[in-house]
């Protein structure tokens, strides 16, 4: 795998982070100069636009991730890196996932912020899918190799849709995969 190609995942791994970034946006624009600065001056005091920007991020995001898949499943990239470049952006990723689920809980409470407790659920599904991807296209390329069996792909396959699983299995699949390639 190029180093140049890892750059496609780049807005995937960023996406927690950018909604976070989008929801200090929306609530807290009146207190932090900052955030006051980019309602009113880049999205003209409207969160429509907001929601429009991270919806145009997460599209990137998606079609990146994509591109990377498609990329590393014909051009057979090594499933060892590929599995360690999924380990480093899921760890990358906890913090945000942490921050979210408690938001999440917090704006469980009322009603009034209901609709972005089930955005953050909405977007935390779309990134653990695309990290999820990376992790899929080094297990087809681990089979393809015979490196793991078709059962044990299977596993690591849908295990990638279960938060928390999925850093695990793919740590799993990175020592197995490490084991292969001593021997």
């Amino acid at each position: 795998m190029k180093k140049g190609y890892t750059g496609l995942l780049l807005p995937a791994m960023l996406l927690p982070y950018v909604a976070l970034f989008a929801m200090a946006g929306v609530f807290s624009s009146t207190q932090l100069p900052f955030f006051q600065w980019m309602m009113e001056c880049v999205f003209q005091g409207n969160a429509w636009y907001l929601i429009a920007a991270v919806g145009c991020f997460v599209l990137l995001s998606i079609v990146s991730s994509v591109v990377f898949f498609a990329l590393s499943i014909c051009k057979k990239w090594d499933p060892l890196t590929l599995a360690k470049t999924a380990i480093i952006i899921k760890c990358i990723q906890i913090p945000a996932y942490l921050l979210i689920f408690v938001l999440g809980v917090v704006m469980l409470i009322t009603i009034f912020t209901f609709p972005f407790a089930v955005a953050l659920c909405f977007l935390d599904g779309v990134t653990l899918f695309l990290t999820g991807l990376v992790v899929i296209s080094s297990v087809i390329n681990a089979v393809q190799q015979k490196r793991i069996s078709r059962k044990d792909a299977l596993l690591f396959a849908v295990l990638q849709v279960v938060f928390v699983a999925d850093v695990i299995s793919s740590v799993v699949l990175f020592q197995r995969l490490s084991k292969g390639k001593n021997r």
